[in-house]
């Protein structure tokens, strides 16, 4: 994930820290905000240095990222400009943050769906047609991903 963090070199810095040592200590938790239309990871840095940062989530825009988060147990950030893309930082330092899946994923569970079911009503489907349509949805996108990432690690 590409963090915007033009006028922060405070966390550029941070960043570089841990992608070239890859030593540290980093606590991670998800927490609600702006009456649960946002969520947002918060991650403190204990060691080397100490840091806080928290990285809100529109819940409609990005749910397949948090998704993502959460089966994957982490997250690799890098520091970057507005416009800038993965194709085109590869070369930026990159730290890897674990985050365990904690409390968080269960209540993730049973809202990443009813999420998907609101967006496709709003589309026009039948709640039943929209329930469904989203749990097949949420499989496939998790199938293609996962496919995605088996092809990585090869």
């Amino acid at each position: 994930m590409i963090l915007d963090t033009a006028g922060r070199s405070d966390i550029d810095d941070h960043i570089v820290l841990h992608a070239d040592s890859g030593l540290g200590t980093i606590r991670s938790r998800w927490c609600a905000i702006k009456d649960i239309t946002d969520v947002a990871l918060i991650l403190e840095s204990l060691s080397p240095t100490s840091m806080a940062l928290l990285i809100a989530f529109d819940l409609e825009e990005h749910s397949s990222i948090i998704d993502q988060i959460l089966l994957a147990e982490g997250l690799a950030l890098r520091a970057g400009r507005p416009g800038d893309v993965i194709s085109r930082t590869m070369d930026r330092p990159t730290m890897t943050v674990e985050i365990p899946r904690g409390e968080f994923y269960e209540v993730w569970q049973r809202m990443y769906p009813n999420l998907i079911a609101k967006r496709l009503r709003r589309e026009g489907f039948k709640p039943i047609e929209a329930k469904d349509r989203a749990s097949m949805h949420i499989t496939k996108l998790r199938e293609m991903l996962d496919l995605r990432n088996a092809g990585r690690r090869k």
